[in-house]
């Protein structure tokens, strides 16, 4: 899911750049794309059984 959360960081640059999206949605974005690219293998791997 890395290559997601690059795109979306990046989309959302280009919006802030171009005026599109202010500088608090900006943040929210880019906050929201590190805890779904952080959190995931975390989570899995501490539920997922070990063999």
């Amino acid at each position: 899911m890395m290559p997601r959360g690059e795109v979306a960081m990046i989309v959302a640059l280009t919006g802030l750049n171009q005026k599109l999206i202010p500088q608090g949605t900006y943040a929210a974005l880019v906050l929201m794309s590190l805890l779904t690219t952080v959190i995931p293998p975390l989570a899995f791997r501490n539920w997922l059984p070990r063999k």
